[in-house]
């Protein structure tokens, strides 16, 4: 982890010291690096047996979570919404 943190802040430090000097457009290059990282994590997870095998609960359990946040904040929404009229009569 503080390798990782130690390249972030000697990328961020370099960045800044070059900013003046070179004008660069980097984002095809950050969208490359972007999408090599996404593919290395989808590489990593297909070689997981346990976390692949174990992909129907997981879904679940993501769908099951979304809905309840969602329903949640709704309701939380039409509570306010009403709270707020009501105080304004």
């Amino acid at each position: 982890m503080y390798i990782a943190l130690s390249c972030m802040f000697v990328g961020i430090l370099t960045g800044r010291l070059a900013r003046s000097r070179v004008r660069a457009d980097l984002s095809p290059l950050i969208l490359a690096v972007i999408c090599l990282l996404l593919f290395v994590l989808g590489l990593e997870l297909g070689f997981n047996e346990e976390l692949v095998s174990k992909f129907s609960h997981i879904g679940i359990t993501a769908v099951v979570s979304a809905v309840t946040a969602v329903a949640g904040s709704c309701i939380a929404a039409k509570l306010f919404y009403s709270f707020i009229m009501k105080n304004e009569s």
